[in-house]
């Protein structure tokens, strides 16, 4: 199929976005070439209304039409989108055909655009369809595979294959097949015994499902942000213990994992103090051992350079936001929020306290180095926050509710030569370190103030042809056609 695109006018011509990964997944795939400054305008759009409830100019939110792309996957031939999702507009055959019925998830073909009518699963809190908060209030957030189940995690408590069809219990988390249906075997009993049923994040890792969140019981057994669960949803017999909060206003949780391409170690990133008993504030790197469990790894981030303390981020419940490693399995990178704002992590500023701190920023780290005194690269957005990243290997490619990068650029700790520039939400940065513009956004990529920010850029994924990205924005430069997921193929 000859993919139909349209030339986005971001400015100047881009040089490329080369992939951004969701939650839930294995990394980004490498992209051997830049990805096209063109955007498809046969990729799913998904209407609704703003999420993003400021005032001023972005003004006009409404928790009840709140709509937008959380986390996607490719499974297969399919691509799966989970988010707070009521309707999908179809475009793979050139029109405009608006499908109804989706309850925060839906899949298209990877190939052909192409939405599937049939595909309804139904996941829901307190209320399987309608028009107000139930679809706010179940968003999914997270998607794993076995290669043969689909794992959705989210806010819901229900889950039904199609509207009106049997309910089955499944709070936080669900076991589907890859068409939909329910697997009634599976019940993880998230937050039975006591407190939150919500899963931000799952994986499936070596036969495991490793689910995140702010839960304190799995099961009946008290079990804290992190849990390892056997595929049919019971704890494994191995566990880590999480502890402690950082931004005491919320609990210990996770809100992300990633799982490096070799399947050998995983980031974890929350909101929490200790990991395995071990001082791990908000970043923890595991060794993920043959059973699907994991062990606690010796790398840390030697000077908190988000946490307690003089340069404590000021985010309302974690500092990291997202998180990717780069194919070399070696090297990851995080994407910060934290109030921060103007250069964090440069010298003391009046009335920023935070001196050392990564907050509003992109940070590349090496797992390798226990004692790495400082991330290999920070580059700061100097105000506003990134929310995703995913590293392939040469570019990292960032989105979230940021106007610029290159507020400030450090490589290894020393600050270097810099211009501030305009990438409104999305982003793309040179961790090459060949490059004379290592640590550097890519100033060709989207060096506008067109591109919508809304809530942000939430979500990624690269599928070796090309990218996805979703949020809540309704604009990518100033196509207005493009509506919270966008997609740019490969250059041929």
């Amino acid at each position: 199929m000859n993919v139909k695109r349209r030339l986005m006018p971001i400015g100047s011509v881009m040089a490329a976005l080369a992939g951004l990964v969701a939650p839930s997944a294995f990394a980004g795939q490498p992209i051997s070439s830049v990805v096209s400054t063109v955007s498809s305008d046969v990729a799913p759009v998904v209407p609704g209304g703003s999420c993003y409830g400021k005032v001023g100019s972005l003004a006009g939110a409404d928790p009840n039409l709140c709509r937008r792309v959380l986390v996607l996957k490719q499974v297969g031939t399919w691509i799966y989108a989970g988010g707070i999702i009521d309707s999908v507009i179809d475009r793979s055959t050139g029109g405009n055909v608006l499908i109804s019925g989706y309850h925060n998830l839906f899949r298209f073909d990877a190939t052909t655009f192409a939405v599937d009518t049939t595909f309804k699963p139904q996941l829901y809190k307190s209320a399987e369809s309608g028009t107000g908060l139930e679809y706010k209030d179940s968003a999914v957030t997270g998607l794993a595979s076995s290669g043969t189940d689909l794992y959705v995690a989210g806010s819901f408590q229900n889950v039904a294959p199609f509207q009106g069809g049997p309910v089955s219990p499944s709070m936080g988390v669900a076991a589907l097949s890859l068409d939909g249906t329910v697997d009634p075997a599976f019940n993880a009993n998230v937050g039975r015994g006591g407190g939150s049923s919500v899963v931000n994040d799952v994986d499936f890792v070596n036969g495991s499902l490793w689910l995140g969140g702010p839960f304190t019981h799995v099961g009946g057994t008290r079990q804290v942000g992190l849990a390892f669960v056997t595929p049919v949803g019971g704890l494994t017999g191995q566990q880590l213990s999480l502890a402690g909060q950082v931004t005491t206003t919320v609990g210990t949780k996770v809100a992300q994992v990633a799982v490096n391409n070799a399947g050998t170690k995983a980031v974890v990133i929350g909101n929490f103090l200790t990991v395995g008993g071990a001082d791990h504030e908000e970043v923890v790197v595991l060794n993920i051992q043959p059973d699907g469990t994991a062990t606690v790894d010796p790398w840390n981030d030697p000077t908190n350079l988000h946490a307690s303390g003089p340069a404590a981020c000021k985010a309302s419940d974690t500092w990291a936001r997202g998180v990717d490693w780069s194919p070399d399995n070696v090297h990851f990178d995080i994407a910060a929020s934290g109030g921060g704002g103007f250069d964090a992590f440069g010298p003391q500023q009046a009335g920023q306290p935070n001196q050392g701190a990564l907050c509003d920023a992109f940070s590349r780290f090496d797992s390798s180095q226990v004692t790495q005194t400082a991330p290999d690269v920070v580059n700061v957005t100097g105000f506003d926050s990134l929310f995703t990243v995913v590293d392939v290997g040469t570019v990292a490619y960032t989105g979230g509710h940021n106007k610029s990068l290159n507020h400030a650029v450090y490589i290894g700790g020393v600050k270097v030569p810099a211009t501030q520039e305009f990438h409104y939400g999305i982003g793309a940065i040179d961790v090459n370190t060949g490059d004379a513009g290592y640590g550097q956004a890519v100033t060709a990529f989207n060096a506008s103030t067109a591109t919508g920010r809304g809530a942000g850029w939430a979500s990624s994924l690269s599928t070796g042809s090309g990218v996805y990205i979703g949020g809540d924005a309704t604009k990518v430069g100033s196509d207005k056609t493009i509506q919270r997921l966008a997609y740019f193929p490969t250059n041929p």
